[in-house]
């Protein structure tokens, strides 16, 4: 079994200046010392994504409250429609 790698301990500020300074050229060695930590360390950070820089993560348009084709927010409570159909839910 492979073993996983994970990232390691860098501040959300400083994967993206790591990514800015890698996407420059800068050595693993370099970029290493800016951060006070060892090389190894830049490249467990940098090999997950095979060295390409991953994009930034945002959502997408259609996230939010939930609307069907009628507008009105959907419920998803335990206690709405208790004891009534699922047909007449549905409608």
């Amino acid at each position: 079994m492979r073993k996983k790698y994970h990232r390691v301990g860098f501040t959300a500020v400083q994967s993206a200046e790591l990514w800015d300074r890698w996407r420059r050229g800068e050595s693993l060695n370099s970029i290493g010392r800016e951060f006070g930590k060892p090389s190894s360390c830049i490249f467990n950070h940098i090999r997950p994504t095979g060295g390409i820089s991953p994009v930034s993560r945002r959502r997408s348009g259609g996230t939010g409250d939930f609307e069907g084709a009628t507008g009105k927010l959907a419920s998803f409570g335990n206690t709405d429609g208790a004891g009534m159909a699922i047909g007449t839910i549905c409608k």
